[in-house]
């Protein structure tokens, strides 16, 4: 999801209790002239975590969940399912109704047409009933030395083939879950679902990132299993 949709944010706070304030790992804090106001800068940080996908022990099924493949118009049909799934979390939490659903689809759309990465087959939507619950959408990452920042964003086409060769680097660009239905092991289901078509495609890895701020994303990755990662950023990989 774009950074654009963290925006500064004023709020009328003195200095003093701006001090008290608690301080969230995405944002820096400051108080401005007169000490009546603070201004809220958004400093989004991301970590990347790393599942091996030899060592993974599935889950038990779920009766009443089913799966099928992603379509064409669902990331327009799921951008309320996926908002409503992140709302109270950056960056969404700040935002609008109505900018939340712009910026769902937006994080939607661009996932499925290829801006993060050619599309895995490894992708679904997990339904009751025929309704929508949940969905996972795998991409495919240029690969290699994953401490690299190289690795993880297209700089140029990626081959048409990609999959087909089981080459590329499958990540995990988005799961969510209904609300209504967390905790469940839906999300647990899904992840299950893609490891075995990953597999059958020849991939050993599956990689996946993060917002730090986001401590359920954080703990449910490390309860899955994913190793965190280095951050490509450091600067022990410029030399």
């Amino acid at each position: 999801m774009g950074d654009n949709w963290m925006t500064p944010r004023r709020i009328h706070l003195g200095a003093s209790e701006l001090d008290q304030l608690p301080r969230h790992p995405n944002w820096r804090y400051e108080s401005l002239p007169g000490g009546e106001m603070a201004l809220l800068v958004p400093k989004p940080r991301f970590g990347h975590a790393l599942l091996d996908l030899e060592k993974w022990r599935p889950s038990g099924g779920l009766k009443d969940v089913g799966f099928r493949t992603w379509e064409v118009q669902d990331p327009e049909d799921l951008a309320g399912l996926f908002s409503h799934s992140f709302e109270a979390f950056e960056p969404l939490a700040g935002l609008s109704r109505k900018d939340r659903g712009l910026a769902a689809r937006e994080a939607l759309s661009e996932a499925f047409s290829g801006v993060e990465g050619p599309v895995s087959s490894a992708s679904i939507v997990a339904l009751n009933e025929g309704n929508p619950v949940g969905g996972a959408l795998v991409t495919l990452l240029p690969g290699g030395n994953l401490d690299a920042p190289g690795a993880w964003r297209w700089h140029e086409p990626a081959p048409a083939d990609l999959e087909l060769s089981g080459a590329g680097q499958p990540h995990l660009t988005w799961i969510f879950v209904d609300p209504q239905r967390q905790h469940e092991g839906i999300a647990a289901a899904m992840l299950n679902f893609c490891i075995r078509k990953l597999r059958t495609l020849g991939y050993r890895t599956l990689a996946s990132t993060f917002l730090t701020g986001n401590h359920a994303s954080v703990l449910w990755h490390w309860r899955m299993g994913f190793a965190l990662m280095s951050w490509p950023g450091s600067p022990r990989w410029r030399n």
